[in-house]
């Protein structure tokens, strides 16, 4: 295997290494897939027991970069459920796992990130570093998508409900200490015996998971939550979004619903609900616009100051032509998480905001649909550059992937309710080239 060292001690015990060559982080992949799968299959055939570790100073950081590209591209190119058989893979993989016949212990060494964790939380026992840094998390809301491999199943089941929410929806990491006293690890260690104490726990847990005992359900307490009336407004709360600024995160909702309704059904069938809730999100152009610009190229940002001024002279443009009527362009910003954007231009509209209405929508609409255009003018053709300059160094709102991601959305289709002007709505038109391909964008400047 090219990305998995299997050890076999004496004591029938196996000890399978993931570090994938060549690189500085282990992701999964299709062949880490491959790898993990023939990993488990010989384990439970050959072996009393098995500890899931890292040669990296990181466990698992999440999924490749380019399989991830191939599936925001499927929307395009496969039907619904062709995408649900391959975005299910991880996760039909980690249920097989889960529930081998023999002990299986990670030892997390240290981050363990996205399908990172959902591998942890698919073991029968896990043992994490201590220390003060976090290093466990679900950080895919950040990226438009969810925790596609079970994680929307296991973490509420693990930590409880509100927790997990939480979790789930700030997409912030939590420390060891933590994880300890919450449950999502039942030991921790220092580095130099982290691999014995995994191995120790090994020898003392059996195999399986909680939730396909019997006897394992919800508490009383866990089951009124799920049946609150106001379950998404107290989910939007434990994740601190607003219930304005949530409404063009799709992937905040599809959370909810993974865990609303899939944590109170018997363990696989919650697994189906969130695939499919996962499917359907992968189909929205947002979560491709965020997964491009915030992950794929979130490293192009760096070095785009010349984007950025193109970028704020079009915003001062917006914002000078509309000087008489500020008032409502703050509204309109603050309707379409575009605040940091105006903000950053060097208007304040921080004291606006409450009370914000659907003509305040279609207005903030309207105000990037115009700025996008006067950015398309004046632009080079690096449109993946932009973007990801405009949405994480400029507050462009990130749900868009950036200006001229917005405008491809607005070319094809794909934005419901965005009721532009008969002027704008020409403008975008009259844009003859097809400003992506796919997730792809088009490598052809606006002026050839």
């Amino acid at each position: 295997m090219e990305n998995i060292t299997l050890e076999i001690r004496d004591d029938g015990i196996g000890v399978a290494t993931l570090d994938m060559p060549d690189r500085p982080f282990n992701v999964f992949s299709e062949q880490m897939m491959d790898d993990l799968e023939t990993t488990i299959a010989r384990a439970c055939e050959d072996l009393h027991g098995l500890v899931i570790r890292s040669g990296k100073n990181s466990f698992v950081a999440g999924a490749d970069l380019m399989m991830i590209k191939d599936f925001a591209n499927m929307r395009f190119e496969a039907d619904w459920q062709a995408m649900r058989h391959r975005f299910s893979r991880l996760g039909r993989l980690f249920r097989r796992m889960e529930r081998s016949p023999i002990p299986i212990v990670a030892a997390i060494n240290g981050l363990a990130l996205g399908g990172g964790l959902e591998l942890a939380m698919a073991c029968h026992g896990r043992v994490c570093i201590d220390g003060a840094v976090p290093l466990l998390g679900l950080p895919e809301v950040g990226l438009g998508l969810l925790p596609g491999a079970g994680g929307t199943q296991r973490l509420p089941r693990l930590i409880g409900i509100e927790a997990a929410v939480k979790m789930l929806l700030d997409g912030a990491s939590v420390t060891p200490e933590f994880s300890l006293e919450h449950g999502l690890v039942d030991r921790l260690a220092s580095e130099e015996d982290l691999l014995d104490v995994a191995v120790g726990l090994v020898r003392t847990i059996p195999p399986g998971a909680r939730w396909d005992q019997t006897q394992w359900q919800l508490t009383r307490t866990e089951l009124a939550l799920l049946d609150r009336p106001d379950w998404h407004e107290f989910c939007v709360g434990c994740g601190g979004w607003s219930e304005k600024q949530h409404n063009f995160y799709p992937a905040v909702g599809s959370i909810i619903d993974c865990v609303g309704k899939g944590v109170g059904l018997p363990f696989d069938a919650g697994c189906d609900v969130e695939w499919d809730i996962f499917v359907d999100l992968m189909s929205d152009p947002v979560a491709a616009n965020m997964v491009v610009t915030c992950f794929l190229n979130k490293s192009l940002a760096k070095g785009a100051d010349d984007s950025l001024q193109v970028l704020k002279a079009s915003v001062r443009r917006y914002l000078a032509c509309n000087e008489a009527s500020i008032g409502r362009v703050a509204r309109a910003a603050m309707a379409v998480d575009a605040r940091l954007l105006v903000e950053w231009a060097g208007t304040d509209v921080s004291s606006v905001g409450r009370g914000l209405s659907q003509e305040d929508r279609t207005a903030g609409l309207a105000m990037l649909a115009a700025i996008a255009l006067d950015v398309w003018k004046n632009t080079d053709g690096f449109h993946d550059q932009l973007d990801a300059a405009a949405v994480l160094r400029a507050g462009w709102p990130q749900w868009t992937g950036g200006p001229i991601a917005y405008l491809a959305m607005l070319q094809r289709g794909e934005l419901q309710g965005a009721d532009l002007s008969p002027d704008l709505n020409a403008a975008v038109a009259a844009i003859e080239l097809a400003l992506k391909t796919g997730a792809s964008y088009t490598r052809v400047s606006q002026a050839a």
